[in-house]
């Protein structure tokens, strides 16, 4: 008797915790949607005892190279912060700001109370040089940029290359291979009239005007 008592403690116990568990454990999922830079962003979040354990990305419509990151790195960043105050990609600042305030608005939809997050586990904080010296440092990684770099290190320089964009090649990566210059074959097997002084200004306005005249004009 006192045996089958026993057992039946256990038995009651064993389905306590049981349903204890069930019930931390339980998972809900919500949807939220926010603009991006070429549409609607939507998104399906799935959350579990104040955490984002998974982002479905259900609907967007953002440039295939430029959100590529976006929807892979600032993605796992939310999930690995259990936050949307995370950084964003440059030079896809606006899908990166779409993505977050979906996922925002789904933890409003689900109402879920997100758990502040501590340091990430087992990625171990490296220390970062605070100064970086070189003798020719080079704005965007494209062509001209490359080439700039590259010249200055057969000259004996140290240089580095900073680039904003989350891939490089800049304006060269999707020219085609033309070189943008007045009076090409291209422009006269298609029947287009130009000339060095419409190319000089074409080229001041695309650069806000900000371009060094006496340079360009070395072109």
């Amino acid at each position: 008797m006192k045996f089958k008592k026993s057992a039946l403690v256990i038995a009651m116990m064993a389905s306590a915790i049981l349903a204890g568990c069930h019930i931390n454990n339980e998972m809900s999922k919500a949807q939220g949607s926010a603009q991006g830079k070429h549409g609607e962003v939507v998104v399906e979040t799935t959350f579990s005892n104040g955490h984002i354990v998974n982002i479905d990305v259900i609907k967007q419509h953002e440039n295939k190279v430029l959100a590529a990151a976006v929807f892979k790195d600032v993605k796992q960043a939310i999930i690995d912060n259990n936050s949307v105050d995370v950084d964003s990609i440059s030079g896809a600042t606006v899908t990166s700001n779409a993505l977050k305030r979906a996922v925002e608005n789904s933890v409003k939809a689900a109402g879920v109370t997100l758990v502040a997050a501590g340091a990430v586990a087992g990625k171990a904080q490296v220390a970062q040089p605070t100064d970086y010296t070189y003798d020719v440092v080079v704005i965007g990684a494209g062509g001209a940029g490359f080439s700039a770099g590259l010249e200055a290190m057969e000259m004996g320089s140290s240089a580095v290359i900073i680039e904003k964009m989350p891939i490089i090649g800049g304006n060269s990566l999707i020219s085609g291979a033309e070189m943008n210059v007045a009076g090409s074959w291209v422009q006269k097997n298609m029947g287009i009239t130009d000339s060095k002084a419409l190319f000089m200004e074409d080229t001041l306005k695309g650069g806000d005007y900000k371009a060094i005249l006496p340079w360009l004009r070395r072109w």
